[in-house]
Order: C-alpha cells, then structure tokens, then sequence
C-alpha cells in the first residue's frame, strides 16, 4: 500500500533539484524514473535501478531512455562510452551501508564541471519519518532500509574523503532534508 505523502514528497525531491540539472544525466537508484518525467527533449537520460523487474518494466515504459540494473553499493557501472553532467542520488544515500564505491565511480563518470546532486534526510527528518509510517503518512518500506543517516558535517567528511567538494547546500522539506550539490575537488 503507498503512503499519503510520498508522492508529494518524491515531487517536492526533484524540484528542489531542477535548478541544478544540467543536459546529460545519471540517475542513480532512479526508482520510478520520476526525474525522467520533469526533464524536455534536450536532456539525455540514463537510469540505474536495483531490481532487474523494474529495470525492465522502466524500458517499456520510457523506450527514449537507456536503464540498467546494478547495486551501487558493490557492483562495478557499466561502460557508458560518456561522462555526465548530472549524477543524481535522490533520496538513496540513506539506503547505503557504504557509498564509496559509488562515489569513486562518480568521480570518475562526472565531467569536470559537472554537478553530483544528493537528497537525503537529516537525522531529525528520519525521526519523523518514522512517526509518518505510524500514521500512514509515509513509506514503511523505505523507513526500514535507512541504514546510515547525515549531518552536514558528515557528509562534508565522505564526500571529502572521495574527493568532491560542496558547492551548495540547503535545507528543505521544513528543514527535514537536505540537499547537497558537489562538484569533483
């Protein structure tokens, strides 16, 4: 069953994001494919999904798009023959318990003044989170796959660590989730 707000909350993810799209984009742990649906005919799309079902069905769905099924967390990308402008994680880093190997590949299929645009929620943003599960409000599912949570600094740290600074931050969502736009150090 889907919850009351996670539509809304999944809209609300890609526009905070638009601004900062740029033409060709890598869409990491794309879900539904949502973004694909906000992006014109000048923007090229490539999703990255977990489930080889989905992967499939997303094909059919959106023929114009290239999709791929791999685990971020330890698989290798495929060779795509480009780099990106855009490489997105809407709302995934959270479901990763180590996002470096991701990152070191990010690095390296980014172009060099591309953007890496992360969402995440921040700890007091998981919390009620949680509450909205209890209430019906909010995806169960997701909640429970929330391995590792953020703080500014700590994501500051990681990405740091992998060798990406962030160029802008912000708060969204009452202050529940937070936006990171980074670029390669």
């Amino acid at each position: 069953m889907s919850s009351l707000l996670t539509p809304y909350l999944r809209e609300r993810r890609i526009n905070v994001i638009k601004p900062y799209l740029k033409f060709n984009i890598l869409d990491l742990g794309c879900g539904s494919a949502l973004l694909s649906t906000y992006l014109n005919k000048n923007y090229s799309y490539t999703g990255i999904e977990l489930n080889r079902e989905y992967v499939k069905w997303l094909e059919k769905k959106y023929p114009i798009y290239k999709f791929y099924q791999c685990n971020i967390e330890v698989d290798k990308l495929p060779n795509f023959g480009k780099k990106f402008d855009t490489i997105t994680m809407i709302a995934v880093i959270e479901h990763l318990k180590n996002p470096r190997n991701i990152f070191k590949q990010c690095h390296h299929l980014l172009n060099e003044e591309g953007n890496l645009i992360i969402t995440t929620l921040l700890p007091i943003g998981n919390q009620i989170h949680r509450i909205g599960v209890n209430l019906g409000l909010t995806s169960k599912d997701a909640a429970e796959r929330h391995y590792c949570l953020y703080s500014y600094q700590k994501m500051k740290e990681l990405l740091q660590e992998v060798k990406f600074k962030i160029v802008v931050y912000e708060k969204f969502e009452f202050n529940l989730n937070q936006l990171f736009i980074c670029k390669i150090q």
